[in-house]
């Protein structure tokens, strides 16, 4: 019975042992994981604001703005973009500017309404919706920003009740 308990004894201080150095191994992990997101809160805390002025290279036309501006717009990739978060990976011109390959004329009408809004307090969509249904490369680009939801037709009801009304009307034909 002796020898029985010294195996158990053993076998469980083996599995005991197993088990503290998992632990051990992934609080390590998790204090690695801590620091590395400590150092990035640090990085962004130090080098961006709201303020910082962002020149950007649009489709070759060099285009200037804040941050703040960039950022109106919560959840969209330009505000992912200019975040401060990804600030030592963009892909950057000759001249030092962020290079975004879009068409500077559809990226010129986002940013108006973005800096209207910014003077305003508040976003007005009409003009990007309005230029939205009507080109659909601008569609394409303002859905990958993420400024607008995408373009929901609405049907007016009135015309519903009508075209129902004349179906009504039509005589029925039976065989």
């Amino acid at each position: 019975m002796a020898s029985t308990l010294q195996t158990l004894h053993e076998s469980y201080s083996k599995e005991l042992g197993r088990q503290t150095q998992l632990i051990n191994t992934q609080k390590k992990e998790l204090d690695d994981a801590k620091e590395q997101l400590e150092e990035e809160k640090r990085i962004m805390a130090g080098k961006t604001t709201n303020e910082d002025i962002i020149d950007l290279n649009v489709g070759g036309t060099h285009v200037s703005t804040t941050r703040r501006t960039l950022c109106l717009v919560e959840g969209s990739m330009l505000q992912i973009m200019f975040s401060g978060r990804w600030e030592n990976k963009h892909t950057l011109d000759k001249e030092g500017r962020i290079f975004l390959d879009m068409d500077p004329s559809h990226f010129a009408m986002i940013l108006g309404t973005l800096r209207a809004g910014s003077l305003r307090g508040e976003l007005d969509f009409r003009k990007l919706k309005k230029a939205q249904k009507k080109d659909d490369e601008f569609a394409a680009l303002v859905e990958y920003l993420g400024i607008l939801p995408p373009i929901v037709e609405v049907v007016d009801v009135v015309d519903v009740v009508e075209v129902v009304e004349e179906e009504e009307e039509k005589p029925s034909s039976t065989w």
